[in-house]
């Protein structure tokens, strides 16, 4: 049995929280949609959450917004946290620093290439990501 999995990156998450963020519309039905299963299981890294709460903070320059990803993340429902969150090891650290060798010049981070890594692993279906470097590497929502 297949399962399906949707990924999250900083930005569709940061701009879900942000109802002052310009891609907020965008990321609000994804996000609704992806609650409500039709991605399946939510997921998202540490190095992603961490790179979420920094830049809620560069971006607003305020704490409320990380506080909210963070309880947006963590909260649990029946028990059970609406994202699993993924602890990158180093295994994943090692296939993420061959795809860093590869997309660096195509402007990828060493976070995206540690999405990169996960996807890879756990078959991922979905990503939620703004970041167009990803076009032709992974299926991203928004399509558009």
């Amino acid at each position: 049995m297949v399962k399906i999995l949707i990924l999250f990156d900083s930005g569709s998450i940061y701009s879900y929280i942000n109802s002052d963020n310009e891609k907020h519309n965008i990321a609000l039905p994804i996000m609704r949609e992806a609650l409500r299963g039709q991605y399946g299981k939510l997921m998202v890294s540490n190095y992603v959450l961490d790179e979420a709460l920094t830049l809620a903070r560069a971006r607003t320059r305020r704490c409320d917004c990380g506080r909210a990803i963070l309880v947006f993340v963590r909260t649990k429902e029946e028990g059970k946290a609406a994202f699993y969150e993924i602890i990158v090891d180093r295994t994943m650290i090692e296939v993420a620093e061959g795809y860093y060798e590869k997309f660096c010049e195509k402007g990828l981070s060493f976070t995206d290439c540690i999405q990169l890594a996960i996807i890879e692993k756990h078959e991922i279906q979905y990503f939620a990501t703004f970041d167009r470097s990803f076009i032709g590497l992974a299926e991203i929502l928004p399509t558009a």
